[in-house]
């Protein structure tokens, strides 16, 4: 129901880092001088399938590197034969002695919960909720702009819209605030490189020294974000014109931003998906 504190890393991912290896050192591969009846032999294809002991302790240093995980790693453990090189049942044991898993903190939780509808069944909820309460908002600031929704205390004044809908226009801005703080105020413990899988695979068999982002520039990324700077540019009005008790024209034109949050709810693939498939 909500994301776990642990989260093992699937199979397929460590799989698909020893195939990158084999591809970048062909010359270890020997099945071109296997006789063709044995080498059709699936077993036996990947016991040629080597990895040079270098590559491999250089791959699981930078894995649990990125993983955060103290304990280091030393190739000569799992390389049984010490010939040099390993094949995939030498990877595997890795994965299965070490138990490779992603250990998240709270923010990167709570994060992921406000901003991820797939990683589990309360954001999906979060996501569904936020959406419904986007949507009430849009319909409460349209339907306040009509004349049959609106009052003139004393006579004669300028119109307001009825009280409902300011009550409903302040609740909406109270949760928006919060879900944006909160995105805000965890973004910067969230290591974005470990839930990409194929950044994961690119930094463990690569060269390049792994750069870790500061959490400043983590948050000024996260603020720079198209799709966040709507999400300011819905709430910041709303909160300027409360704090100054501003209402004049000039707010109420920039107020209109608020209806582009509707374009937030397309972050969600279950409604992204049918409109990408319609264009």
């Amino acid at each position: 129901f909500f994301i776990p504190r642990r989260i093992r890393m699937e199979l397929i991912q460590i799989k698909l880092i020893f195939t990158r290896l084999v591809d970048s050192n062909p010359q270890m591969q020997t099945n071109e001088h296997v006789p063709p009846v044995v080498a059709s032999n699936k077993g036996f294809d990947e016991d040629q399938e080597k990895v040079p002991t270098e590559a491999f302790q250089r791959a699981f240093e930078r894995l649990f590197f990125l993983l955060e995980d103290p304990e280091g790693f030393n190739a000569k453990h799992y390389d049984k034969d010490s010939d040099g090189a390993v094949t995939w049942s030498e990877f595997f044991d890795v994965y299965k002695r070490r138990n490779i898993t992603v250990n998240l903190s709270i923010f990167e939780r709570t994060f992921l919960t406000m901003e991820d509808p797939e990683s589990s069944y309360i954001a999906q909820f979060v996501s569904i909720f936020m959406l419904g309460v986007i949507m009430l908002s849009s319909f409460s600031f349209i339907l306040g702009t009509l004349p049959v929704c609106q009052h003139q205390d004393p006579p004669l004044s300028k119109p307001q819209p009825v009280p409902a809908f300011e009550v409903i226009e302040t609740t909406c801005l109270v949760i928006f605030c919060i879900e944006y703080l909160l995105r805000v105020c965890t973004v910067w413990a969230v290591r974005t490189d470990i839930f990409d899988e194929k950044r994961v695979q690119a930094l463990v068999t690569g060269f390049d020294p792994i750069h870790k982002q500061s959490p400043a520039w983590k948050l000024v990324k996260f603020v720079i974000t198209p799709s966040n700077l709507i999400d300011l540019a819905a709430i910041l009005p709303a909160v300027l014109s409360a704090l100054l008790d501003a209402e004049g024209g000039g707010f109420v034109i920039l107020r209109l931003i608020r209806l582009t949050r509707i374009f937030r709810a397309f972050k969600s693939p279950a409604l992204a998906e049918p409109v990408t498939v319609i264009g």
